[in-house]
């Protein structure tokens, strides 16, 4: 991995420095690449350079590497915090955690996708800690990014069950209506059919500051399409 390693970290160094022909010099004459502007993919050399060129031009990205890690197939998971400025201004349109996953051929690349692939080992333990974060930010959209559509969910007003994300996202919204409600991860462990039990710390105040609930529990999450669809709750 240390020369594929080494490759990225000065590709994300030519990235922040918007040095468009080291960037390409590392890509396969076939590389497929994310249209972060427009959607869809950019596909080629040449393509992949105007795409950039044009990219400098209307915002200021910057990506910074948080760690690497390496799947059985060789690709690589780069975990990084992505920032963009627009240019004009300066104003902020984007300020993030995320993840870049890389393909390669031989010393090349010659695939990037966004995010965890379903199949690594991480992808479930990140849409954890990604749900968590949102929570505590009180960030719905960014919720609703990691909620299956057809999620199955512990009602915390009444002994039921929520269905469907929409119902997930109401309920989130009426919790941060009436109280102050904080989530810690405390541990996870993967479950031999790929479930997670995750013990955590709930911490609740009201609006005024006052704690009336800190307490552990054990969730158990269970993934669909890449998303978390169920939640099974013991205290």
């Amino acid at each position: 991995m240390g020369d594929r390693k080494a490759l990225l970290t000065r590709l994300y160094a030519a990235f922040n420095d918007r040095d468009v022909a080291t960037l390409v010099g590392g890509m396969h004459p076939d590389v497929s690449w994310p249209n972060f502007l427009e959607g869809g993919r950019v596909e080629g050399r040449e393509a992949l350079t105007a795409y950039w060129t044009g990219q400098f031009a209307m915002v200021t990205p910057e990506a910074s590497p948080i760690e690497m890690r390496e799947l059985p197939d060789g690709r690589i998971v780069v975990r990084l915090h992505y920032v963009i400025k627009a240019t004009e201004g300066g104003g902020v349109w984007t300020d993030e955690i995320t993840s870049n996953t890389f393909t390669f051929e031989g010393d090349e690349i010659i695939r990037m996708d966004w995010g965890e692939p379903e199949d690594s080992p991480g992808a479930s333990d990140a849409l954890i800690v990604a749900l968590f974060d949102a929570f505590n930010a009180r960030d719905l959209e960014a919720a609703k990014a990691l909620i299956h559509p057809e999620a199955d969910w512990p009602d915390v007003f009444s002994e039921g069950r929520l269905h469907g994300r929409d119902q997930v996202l109401a309920m989130w919204s009426e919790q941060f209506r009436q109280f102050s409600p904080e989530c810690f991860l405390i541990e996870m462990t993967a479950l031999p059919d790929g479930r997670r039990r995750v013990r955590t710390n709930h911490v609740v105040r009201n609006l005024d500051g006052k704690i009336f609930t800190d307490e552990q529990a054990t969730m158990t999450y269970k993934f669909r399409d890449g998303l978390i669809a169920r939640i099974d709750w013991s205290v």
